[in-house]
């Protein structure tokens, strides 16, 4: 992103100088190059990194909201106390040896990984190949 911010840099102040002078035929010209420029770059605006935190948000609140819709009273419902399958018998309780946490977390990890993986060979933005 150093590299390229001199030059992006000028093409803003060059934008800039045209708008203030009127020379709306160039300053077109000029926004075009720049939005190529970005587009080549990978450079993301950050109107799309606020939607994205938007939706993410959203999608947090949508979750909490079915998560307190369907938790259950054990009252309510007797048989998750006995319809438990293979190594814990209690629904109502957690996994006691922690093998469906475990399970669940390595297929997030290599789901991520391998997708992320794949995803990298393409372009992408500038900030999301810093991490």
């Amino acid at each position: 992103m150093r590299l390229i911010n001199p030059e992006m840099r000028d093409a803003r102040e060059k934008l800039t100088k045209l708008k203030q002078s009127g020379e709306q035929r160039l300053a077109l010209i000029e926004t075009e190059k720049l939005k190529k420029m970005q587009r080549d770059y990978g450079i993301v605006s950050s109107f799309s990194q606020v939607f994205l935190n938007i939706t993410q948000g959203f999608t947090v609140l949508v979750w909490a909201g079915l998560v307190q819709r369907f938790s259950f009273k054990v009252e309510d419902y007797p048989e998750m106390m006995t319809g438990g399958f293979l190594w814990f018998k209690d629904l109502s309780m957690t996994d006691p040896y922690f093998i469906l946490p475990l399970l669940n977390s390595i297929t997030i990890f290599l789901n991520t990984y391998v997708d992320f993986n794949n995803v990298r060979t393409q372009i992408l933005p500038i900030p999301v190949q810093c991490f």
